[in-house]
């Protein structure tokens, strides 16, 4: 089957805000927030430095 032959991928609604709130409000964005805060800002000041 070649990507021609393959079906179009549904579309889906844009979340709304309640929904990025839950998502945000989720330990796994928490942590997905601390995880980038620790690369992030160690990499900014090494690179300013």
């Amino acid at each position: 089957m070649t990507s021609l032959d393959s079906p179009a991928p549904q579309q889906q609604a844009p979340p709304t805000a309640a929904e990025y709130e839950r998502m945000q409000a989720s330990p796994e964005f928490a942590e997905l927030r601390r995880r980038f805060r620790a690369f992030a800002f160690p990499m900014t000041v090494a690179f300013i430095a």
